[in-house]
């Protein structure tokens, strides 16, 4: 077993989840009582029992929300961000990129959530492939991109994390503190949508508590308030 879970819900039900590298080609799942935690064997009684709700298996190193399945396999359908914005939305001279957000694994395939008018032109919050725990911001202009970063403690933990952007530089926030930030040219584009993806593709794996998009920029101290935990 590589990991667990148990999250207690309501009214005396709770969500039990488990990950686990597989060394055969087909697993077997069963659920069992014991009084123990060890020994697969209970008695009960007639007061006593388990009731079982929603049990799935999936193929994912992470345990996802529940998709109703009735004796076949089903295909999650990804979540769809609409009406997320326009050219007055937005404002590619200055502004805030704001997420409360954690990553499902550690080593976490490259995913976006970004500002951008194309692919060539964005503003944007990533995690990278290239290594694991490292909280990333980027812009791109016409094609020519300037990185900031940060490596953080776990991107499995919930982080709050700002891209802030102005006439000359990017800078990027985790948990209260200014972890980098650098020069970069002044923008001549138009960023109008907001995207849990960076123009249709590296789609972003985790879950997002919050996501806001400041259109002018902040203080240092408004980020540092904003994204302490």
């Amino acid at each position: 077993m590589d990991s667990y879970e148990i999250k207690e819900l309501n009214n005396g039900w709770y969500r039990c989840s488990i990950s686990f590298t597989s060394s055969v080609t087909i697993e077997r799942i069963v659920i069992n009582l014991s009084e123990d935690g060890s020994t697969v064997s209970y008695l009960g009684d007639v007061s006593k029992g388990l009731y079982v709700f929603g049990a799935m298996v999936e193929k994912l190193p992470y345990a996802t929300s529940y998709t109703k399945t009735e004796g076949s396999a089903v295909t999650r359908v990804g979540d769809v961000v609409t009406n997320a914005g326009n050219t007055s939305t937005f404002n590619s001279s200055e502004g805030v990129l704001f997420l409360e957000v954690k990553s499902f694994i550690e080593d976490v395939n490259t995913s976006f959530i970004s500002l951008y008018g194309d692919a060539d032109n964005f503003i944007a919050f990533y995690y990278s492939s290239f290594a694991a725990n490292i909280i990333r911001g980027r812009t791109s202009i016409g094609g020519v991109t300037t990185d900031i970063s940060y490596t953080s403690g776990l991107i499995t933990d919930y982080n709050k994390i700002a891209v802030s952007w102005n006439n000359d530089s990017l800078s990027l926030y985790v948990n209260g503190i200014l972890r980098d930030s650098v020069n970069i040219p002044s923008r001549n584009f138009v960023i109008n949508t907001l995207s849990f993806d960076l123009s249709g593709a590296t789609s972003f794996y985790g879950k997002t508590k919050q996501t806001q998009v400041f259109d002018t920029a902040l203080t240092d101290a408004e980020l540092i308030t904003l994204t302490t935990l």
